[in-house]
């Protein structure tokens, strides 16, 4: 067998996920097995001699609305994630928090930035106003439309939707 033809069955083994490819022909018997460990990763034996390590919980998926934040929202407005992924209340992880419990902030202010597929996206406020309240801490995940922090509007600001 001819290294070419070696190698369309290793990419075809690959492409369809398979494992372990026996190839016979009257002169020879090839045979193909593929590991399905990811490269470094621990040999199975090693592996099942390890101790158990105690099963992480994982934060539920919810569907939040106002209601779900509870009573305390009543005249304020939330600031959303359009996005799935990590929200940093710094302009890069790990950096100081842009905004605070009782930092002023006017349309356009960034006010933390969510981390979706190693790109940093921009949180920002369309409303002039008060933080009075932030939901999620620094690092941890959200979902798409969850709400981050909760703004008191200034009354008669430019801006301000109620």
């Amino acid at each position: 067998m001819n290294l070419d033809k070696l190698r369309e069955y290793v990419a075809l083994a690959a492409e369809l996920g398979i494992v372990e490819l026996t190839v016979e022909t009257e002169e020879e018997l090839v045979r193909f097995r593929r590991s399905t460990q990811a490269r470094g990763s621990v040999p199975e034996q090693e592996e099942a001699e390890a101790p158990q390590a105690e099963p992480t919980l994982l934060k539920p998926v919810v569907d939040l609305t106002t209601e779900d934040i509870g009573p305390s929202t009543e005249g304020l407005e939330l600031v959303c994630s359009e996005y799935v992924g990590f929200f940093h209340r710094g302009a890069t992880p790990g950096s100081a928090p842009l905004v605070q419990v009782g930092t002023r902030v006017k349309p356009g202010d960034v006010v933390g930035t969510v981390e979706a597929l190693r790109v940093l996206n921009e949180v920002t406020v369309e409303v002039a106003g008060i933080v009075k309240e932030v939901y999620v801490a620094d690092g941890e995940a959200v979902e798409y439309q969850e709400p981050l922090m909760a703004i008191e509007p200034e009354r008669g600001a430019e801006g301000t939707t109620r």
